[in-house]
């Protein structure tokens, strides 16, 4: 950890490098999630009440580029809802309660309801 502190002060300041260190073992060491989620506003296609695919979720949410590579994330493992890992691609998640989308160790996004907006194709 004093190495990586003395690079970030390289590069920044000792206040930069301690804040870096807490927000590190914060998330890492004690597997808690970071201050700056992002709470994306996402257009899905379908009807009111219709449940959320998680493929179209992830592309729609800004964490996975394509339906295929949110497809290949979840088929891997990377992808957790509500900080359960997610095996299925077909998954689908009700539009009505909040979800905490997580890919990989670092990318977050957090779905309100009231954020969803849904247009009929």
């Amino acid at each position: 950890m004093a190495l990586a502190r003395e690079m970030v002060a390289r590069f920044h300041d000792a206040t930069a490098a301690e804040e870096a260190e807490r927000e590190f073992r914060r998330m890492f060491q004690a597997g808690e999630l970071p201050d700056d989620i992002i709470a994306p506003t996402v257009h899905l296609s379908g009807v009111n009440g219709e449940p959320m695919w998680i493929v179209e979720l992830l592309v729609q949410a800004g964490l996975a580029p394509s339906n295929t590579e949110a497809r290949r994330l979840v088929h891997q493992g990377a992808v957790r809802v509500n900080r359960a890992r997610v095996d299925d691609a077909n998954l689908h998640l009700s539009a009505s309660e909040p979800h905490l989308l997580q890919v990989g160790r670092r990318r977050f996004a957090r779905i309100h309801p009231e954020n969803v907006v849904r247009s009929s194709c």
